[in-house]
């Protein structure tokens, strides 16, 4: 059996193009992604295969098997999937050519990916913040209490975690967004 090893690295959603590239870094030194759990634990094989490219695909739901086959029709090992993100490896040197070492066919394909994690991750974190979060800190508290002091500081903590990552998300995507855009206008 091969040698394995984990590693915690978390990536936001707006930070894949450089988990791609970390993963890629992952390969030259010997290991090969096989799985990741959702919390950012990325489990790793030993290789001999050091030079790999990986590319992720945000799809928000369970891919189906034309959906894999798609990709391996043009040199795409399908990996694994976590989080609503598809990862996909291919061998430098097997069936994809360097002019084929994105899995997207054109810059409108990346733009619409781009506004499905929008759509699919960043609007339902905002609704949350501004339904639940938001609401509760400006709810009176009694916060004379341990428990209601506990419970206050936490939605002031939560509240303050979700507007930094959002912010930092939301400018990522937004300046990915653009660029895309001007690529396609030019």
């Amino acid at each position: 059996m091969a040698k394995r090893k984990v590693l915690f690295k978390w990536f936001t959603i707006a930070d894949y193009l450089e988990e791609e590239i970390w993963l890629s870094q992952q390969q030259q030194q010997g290991w090969k992604l096989v799985d990741i759990k959702p919390i950012g634990i990325f489990v790793f094989e030993e290789t001999t295969e050091t030079q790999a490219i990986y590319k992720l695909d945000f799809k928000n739901q369970n891919p189906a098997e034309d959906y894999i086959q798609m990709y391996r029709d043009y040199g795409w090992e399908y990996v694994t999937k976590c989080n609503g993100w598809n990862y996909f490896r291919s061998i430098e040197g097997s069936q994809v050519g360097a002019e084929e070492l994105d899995i997207f066919s054109d810059d409108a394909s990346k733009l619409e990916m781009i506004q499905e994690v929008f759509q699919k991750r960043i609007l339902p974190i905002v609704a949350i913040f501004l339904s639940i979060i938001l609401p509760t800190l400006f709810r009176k508290i009694n916060v004379s209490s341990g428990i209601a002091s506990f419970i206050f500081n936490f939605y002031v903590f939560l509240a303050i975690v979700y507007v930094l990552l959002l912010g930092y998300t939301g400018w990522k995507l937004l300046k990915l967004k653009r660029s895309l855009t001007n690529r396609i206008r030019n």
